[in-house]
């Protein structure tokens, strides 16, 4: 199991025939336009990095589809990885 602070955490992964389901954590972001200073941003990506470093070192994925929609950051200035449709084991 997956279990990092910046790492969105999930609870479930249901499928039925057509469909698939998955229960993770609720985590509300804000809008990436709200971040502009260098302090924020420069504490953003040592989050990023730490979520990624994680997964490379500890559950050995790499996450391939690093782009804005798939790094959530909430108003506390918290980071969480998304997405690992595409992770790949190595």
């Amino acid at each position: 199991m997956i279990d990092h602070p910046n790492i969105i955490k999930i609870y479930e992964y249901l499928e039925s025939d057509k469909n698939c389901y998955i229960v993770m954590e609720y985590f509300e972001p804000i809008d990436w336009s709200l971040i502009y200073d260098e302090f924020t941003l420069w504490h953003i990506v040592v989050q990023i990095l730490s979520g990624l470093k994680y997964l490379h070192e500890s559950i050995k994925i790499c996450h391939w589809d690093l782009k804005e929609e798939n790094i959530l950051v909430n108003s506390k200035g918290e980071v969480k990885l998304i997405d690992f449709g595409l992770a790949k084991n190595f």
